[in-house]
Formats: C-alpha cells, structure tokens, sequence
C-alpha cells in the first residue's frame, strides 16, 4: 500500500473517531495556553503536500490587531481549520486559497475572532448548502467518487465549533468559490498585550522608528497589497506598492525608498532575480530588502541571502517579529551635525555640562549599557541599531548633539574617538569599565565601508568566530596590526581614500601581519581582479552578493590552511625536544636582528654557548636524563632573558643567545654572568644532585663583522677559546684566537 493511500485511510479512520466520540459526548475539550502562530506553522506544515500537485497559491492573513497569546483548545481549533483548508485545496485546483483571521471584539479576558477560509474553487449551490454540515454528506455523489472521502469532516467541524461555544457557516456561489467561516471566542493570556478592555484604533506608536518610513511592498496577490497599506499605516509607514519585480525595480529607480519588502515568488519577474539586479547598483548596495516567504527552512533562508536580500520574514506572517524586523534595518535618525569641527579638530573639547542625565531608578540599566558600549567599542565589535536606539533613550532632548556626535563616530567605526567621546559624556574613567575575559574563538577582522554588509557578515560570523569590524582602509590596518593578531581578514574592495588592494599590499609589507589570510568580497569578480588580488598576496575570493554557505566554508577552510601551515612552521622552525627555536628560526632571527640593531645604531651580541660535562650525565644516567638537563637549562636561560632575546638550540648541548640592540659591552657582559650563575645552580634527575657549568663564546655587530653567519662562526670561535681557558669561562671573540 502506497503512503498517499495510507493517509487516506487514516485520515477516514481519525474522521469516523473523532465523530463517535462527539456523538457520545465523550470528546473533551482542552483549556490550555498557546500561541496562534504555532497553530498557523501547523497548518502550513501539513498542507504543504497537499499543494505539490496543484497550481494553487496557500495565504495567511492574521490582522495586526488579532491577540496571538490565547487560552483555549489549540488541537482541536487547529482539527477545525485544517478540516477546512484540506477541503478548500481538495476541490480547488488553480487559484488560491487564504486563511483569514480577524478580531471581532475583545476585553480584558477574552477575544472573540473570526476563522476565514476562502477558495476559489467549484463552489456551490444553495441546496448543496443546506446540507453541507451533515454527516456522511458531500454535495453530492460525484463529488465523493471524484475527490474521496467521508463526509465528516464538516460536520465534526461544525460540531468542534459548536462545542468551543461558536457559530460556523458558509458563503458560496457555484463556480466561483467558497467561504467558510466560523466565530470563537477564546481566553486571553495574562501577558497578552490586547488586555484592554476596548480595541484601540489610532495608531500604536510602538516602533516610533518607523513612523513615517517610505517603503516599497512588492506582491502579487491583489488582496494582499490592498491589505498591507492599512496594516503597515498601524506604525505610521507610507506605502507604495508594486506587482512583480520589474515594476519594482522601476519604482525603486525613482523614489527614495527606506527598504523594500519583496514576495519571493511572482509572475514576470520574481523577488530572486530582482533583488540581484537591484544589488548589481551601486546606488542601491545598502538598500534594505526583505524577503517575504513561506518557506522557512535554513536553505531558503540561505537563498534569500545568496541572491542580495538583506534579511525575511515568515509567512504566515507574525506580527510580533514582523515590525521588530522592519525596525532593525530601519537607519538610526542622525541628524545632520551643526559643524565638523569635533571631528577635524584635535583640540576639540566636549564642555563639561555635557554629562549625561538618566532617569532615576535606571542607574543599573545605565550601567550595564556602559558596560556592554564600552566593551564592543574596545573590541572592535558591530554595533547594532537596537543598542544605539537603547542608548538614545539615556540622552535627553538638549543632549542629542552629543549623541549625534556619538553615533557618527559609531557608524564610521571610528572607535577610539567613539570611546574617548562615550567616556567624556558618562564622566567614567576607563579603568572603571570591567570587560569580558578573552574569546578563545578565532577572530574574523570584516572590512566594508558599507554599515549594511558589515552587518550582514557580522551576523553570518558572530556564532562561530569573535568579529571584529572596520569601515575603512587605515583603521583595519590599527586593527591588524594590535595584538592578539586577527585570524583572517574579510576584505572589500571598492572603498574610498584607501581600497583593498592598498590594504592587502599594507598588510604583506609588514611582518606583523604578512601571515594573516585575506579574503576579498567583492562585487568586481573578474579573472582579471582575481589574478591582482592573489599576485598582492590575498587567500581567497568571495563574490556579492554573498552565499552564506559558501562564505562559512571559505573562512573555515583557510582557517584550517593557516593553522596547518602554523603547524608546520613550528615543526620547521622549533627545537622538538626543548620547544625553543632551532637552527632554521635561529637564522632567520639573527638576520632580523642585524637589520633592527643597525637601525637603532646600537651593537647586538651573539653568545654561543656549550654545556660543560654534559656529555658525562649522558654517559652516567642515560639520554633521558640528559634530555631533561637540556630541557631544563632551556628553561632557566629563557627566564632570565628579556622580550626581545631569543635563545636557540643548535643541537646537543649547544645553544645560542642574541642580545639585540644593546648600549655597551658591559650590559652583554651582565647577561654573561647571569647565564652562568642559572646554569651552575644545582639540578635534581633520578634522585641524584649535580650541577653543570658553561662555556659562551661572544661576537660583537658591528665590531666583529657585518655578516649573520660569520658573526656565528666567530662567537662558536670564541667559544673554543673560552672552554680552553679552564670552562665555566665567557670570551670574546679576538682575531688573534684563530692563530
């Protein structure tokens, strides 16, 4: 037996169930609290396969005004509607069908709401009507053959609506469609926000941030469009409104649109393929659009995001997320500032009545503000609307310049000045500010001098990796080059003053920063850029829009290449046993050390230096011992050393030490004592007392010679000459020694 037909089966079973126990009495009724739209997401979830064979478009439509927090049945008020809807797609096969729902009067405990189906399938006469609701009964016996069937599934409904103490009843005209409908009334959550005791009709005035906003609705449901202006008007946002996706792209050429709300799937062209063409502008790359659909799975999120959409919404659409949404790409209201002189002016001053004055009774929410402002500001971190909109409210009307001022420096991600402004208004020194200790996650530098795509990748990031962001050339390069390091760079092209290539460039000449993988994001994906971009010494390419799926995996995997390579540099690089650089790193060390010391114009020692009698604890107690006699003096000499020495070994017993930019001799001479005295302290392996003594051999740069190698022979010379003069014993090198 197939699954459709096991799911018929099962479906008449439920039916004929359900119906003897209504006829028995012996069907109770839930008093529980739920949410409407987990109801709707049911719905839409089992419908969803009924609709695969059919040209037939499903719709939500739940008024803005309708409580989602209810107390009642939620299973069997769901049985009803789904009753309805399976009926409404069964015997349509083009069109639509919509779900309505719509508040019809309401107090402080209970809401009284009208249940909509309505189709535009075969419709029906009035004495196909007059029966409807009985049981075992469709309109007529054709009907059964054609579609299958019980005929119960009304009745019980007309039954489940009766016993919720509700009414249940049909409009139709044969060929045209059908409407059923049926009134409930259901309890009403204690937290529910429609606990008033009558229906407000201004305007709510609960996201002040989009009143007055100028959007662009994009739909192609006629009944839809007509709707959303009037829901929309609900926060005071103005509407224009548009069929497919070349009449948007039209319009949005002419207006100056806040955002765009786009349908995913229309005729002529869909949300998809307009979104793309609306990105592929430069004048429309920060343009908020956002995509209204019903699929809601991970990778149609994915898909949104691929093709240029900015974020969705779900349909059947949640009001409780639905404005929240739109408030979130709305752009914080940053007035114009009277003059740029805090800006262009080192010397500016904030005047000291500029501290901030906050309500009493929120000093802890004014405080825990600071705290997480100050902490994003230190790190570098995207900082969203919302936070800046919360910390609006701790300004007063005569204060909004100082917050203006704020803000800019905030969407500029120039941050110290942001920081240095922040801690002149709210008067809190630094050191009173505690942060969050270190995130051990790697950390992901996103460079754009778009605010938009800084967010986008900032969201993308944030659950993997600590993201760091920039909105300009010079300020990433500060960044990269702080420690701790950046783990990889995301890097825009196309930015004013000093682009990515620049950056890219900048960050190869450095040694700091010469390892840290660059991944271009850009819009310019050409072989010809791509070519430039790896020949400056960039990893990767990632193209706008971006796919979020393949942005995750390109960061992963040049990741993992970095921390192989770092793997293997250590392996190449660093003595197995002791753990301190070897003859490899020492070279190149020696090198580096030459270069720095000649600029500074100072002398830079190099000390070879050999164990005395190491060779007998090898022969007395074994290699491992010895092994941990190298181990250990490896140790004491890293110790005593400061920052910017490097003690090295070059195998066996022998070890180098470069002591950089240095004033005189006798400081070298300092650090030759202190190298015996840790050496001759006494060391304990298998229970057995010893100590050992050294010999260091000593070159001088300049003095001695200008060459790394030749400086390394003439000190491993001196070294000689040292351990012949009774060892325990330092020497400096002296032309006369080789004869």
């Amino acid at each position: 037996m197939d699954n459709e037909k096991l799911q018929w089966l099962l479906g008449i079973l439920n039916d004929i169930l359900d119906f003897s126990k209504l006829e028995a009495g012996k069907l109770k009724l839930e008093y529980t609290e739920f949410r409407l739209e987990t109801v709707m997401q049911y719905l839409d979830d089992v419908t969803s396969s009924l609709l695969n064979s059919k040209q037939l478009a499903l719709r939500f439509e739940v008024d803005p005004d309708v409580p989602t927090t209810l107390i009642g049945d939620p299973l069997r008020l769901g049985q009803v509607l789904l009753n309805l809807l399976s009926n409404a797609i069964k015997f349509t096969e083009k069109g639509s069908v919509t779900l309505q729902v719509q508040l019809q009067a309401s107090d402080a405990k209970e809401a009284c709401l009208c249940f909509s189906v309505i189709d535009t399938g075969i419709g029906l006469n009035e004495e196909q009507q007059s029966h409807l609701f009985a049981a075992f009964n469709q309109a007529d016996d054709s009907t059964t053959r054609k579609y299958g069937g019980t005929g119960l599934g009304l009745s019980i409904s007309k039954e489940l609506v009766e016993a919720m103490g509700g009414t249940i009843n049909i409009e139709s005209r044969f060929g045209f469609g059908s409407t059923f409908y049926f009134i409930v009334t259901l309890g009403l959550q204690a937290v529910s926000e429609f606990n008033q005791p009558a229906l407000q009709t201004v305007k709510s005035n609960k996201y002040p941030e989009l009143n007055n906003v100028y959007l662009l609705f994009v739909e192609d449901d006629l009944a839809i469009r007509e709707m959303m202006p009037d829901i929309l008007g609900y926060e005071g946002i103005r509407v224009d409104l548009a069929s497919n996706g070349a009449e948007a792209i039209a319009m949005i050429d002419k207006n100056d649109y806040a955002m765009v709300l786009m349908d995913c799937q229309m005729p002529v062209m869909d949300g998809f393929e307009a979104s793309r063409i609306i990105r592929a502008d430069p004048r429309f790359a920060d343009l908020p659009i956002i995509a209204m659909t019903g699929n809601v799975m991970a990778e149609d999120r994915k898909r949104c995001l691929a093709n240029g959409m900015t974020d969705h919404v779900c349909k059947p659409i949640d009001w409780e997320q639905f404005f929240p949404t739109l408030a979130r790409w709305v752009k914080p209201a940053v007035p114009a500032l009277q003059s740029r002189d805090a800006e262009l002016n080192p010397d500016f001053r904030h005047p000291e009545s500029a501290s901030v004055a906050f309500p009493a009774g929120d000093v802890s929410t004014y405080r825990q503000l600071m705290v997480e402002l100050d902490a994003l500001l230190a790190n570098d971190s995207f900082i969203n609307d919302e936070l800046l909109a919360r910390l609006k409210m701790l300004f007063s009307d005569d204060k909004q310049e100082e917050y203006n001022t704020l803000v800019q420096y905030i969407l500029n991600t120039d941050y110290p000045k942001a920081k240095s402004v922040l801690n002149a208004l709210m008067d809190v020194p630094n050191e009173e500010i505690e942060t969050s200790g270190q995130d051990p996650r790697p950390t992901i530098l996103i460079v754009d001098d778009t605010r938009v795509n800084l967010e986008v990748l900032a969201l993308l990031l944030t659950q993997d990796y600590q993201v760091k962001v920039s909105g300009n050339g010079q300020r990433a390069l500060d960044i990269a080059q702080c420690v701790p390091h950046p783990d990889l760079i995301l890097l825009d092209v196309r930015m004013p003053v000093m682009d990515g290539y620049e950056v890219c460039q900048r960050l190869q000449e450095n040694p700091l920063t010469r390892d840290i993988p660059v991944i271009f994001v850009t819009a310019a994906f050409d072989q010809e850029s791509e070519t430039y971009g790896l020949q400056l010494g960039a990893a990767d390419y990632i193209s706008k829009p971006i796919s979020p799926a393949i942005t995750l995996m390109r960061v992963r995997n040049q990741l993992l290449i970095k921390r192989h390579k770092k793997e293997l540099k250590r392996i190449a690089h660093y003595d197995a046993l002791t753990g301190i650089p070897n003859r490899v790193l020492l070279a190149d060390r020696l090198k580096q050390a030459v270069s720095q010391t000649k600029r500074e114009r100072k002398i830079l020692g190099i000390c070879y230096l050999d164990l005395d009698g190491f060779k007998s604890v090898n022969d007395t107690l074994g290699h491992q011992a010895g092994d941990q006699v190298l181990i250990e003096m490896a140790r004491r000499m890293g110790n005593i050393l400061r920052e910017g020495d490097t003690v090295a070994r070059l195998g066996g017993d022998e070890f180098v030490v470069l002591l950089p930019n240095l004033n005189h001799e006798e400081e070298c001479i300092a650090t030759l004592k202190r190298l015996h005295e840790v050496i001759a302290l006494p060391i304990c392996i298998q229970d057995q007392s010893f100590s050992l003594t050294s010999s260091i051999g000593v070159s001088i740069f300049p003095n001695d010679d200008n060459d790394p190698d030749v400086l390394l022979g003439h000190a491993d010379q001196a070294m000689y000459a040292a351990k012949q003069s009774g060892k325990n014993r330092y020497h400096f090198y002296n032309p006369l020694d080789a004869g």
